[in-house]
């Protein structure tokens, strides 16, 4: 946080309460996020923890909404069974042609999602 302050910087809305990404690329953890909704002073050296005092940075949280939890279990189910099928056609998906490995795959996915990416 300090060096995007040094930088001009005067707010940061990469924060997304609740996600977390670990891929060998990325390894990021918004799920202890303190303050998920309305912007905050952040503590400079964790800028998911609300500061005591001002600071020269204001986090502004990015928010989402998700939809009825009937949907999106359908969602989820949908891509399960196109996975499946795809599977049992022995055909790649055209998303994942060219690529090696699971390196952007988020290892801590849970839930609907989870499954359904693990299927």
């Amino acid at each position: 946080m300090s060096i995007l302050s040094e930088l001009g910087f005067v707010f940061d809305m990469s924060i997304v309460a609740g996600v977390r990404y670990d891929t060998p690329q990325v390894k990021l953890d918004y799920t202890p996020c303190q303050e998920p909704f309305l912007p905050y002073y952040p503590d400079m050296k964790d800028a998911r923890r609300v500061s005591r005092s001002v600071e020269p940075i204001v986090c502004i949280p990015t928010n989402t909404f998700p939809g009825p939890r009937a949907a999106l279990v359908r969602a989820a189910m949908r891509k399960v069974v196109r996975k499946l099928s795809t599977r049992n056609n022995g055909t790649m998906p055209t998303a994942s042609r060219g690529r090696s490995g699971d390196e952007w795959t988020n290892k801590g996915e849970s839930g609907a999602v989870g499954t359904a990416k693990n299927c």
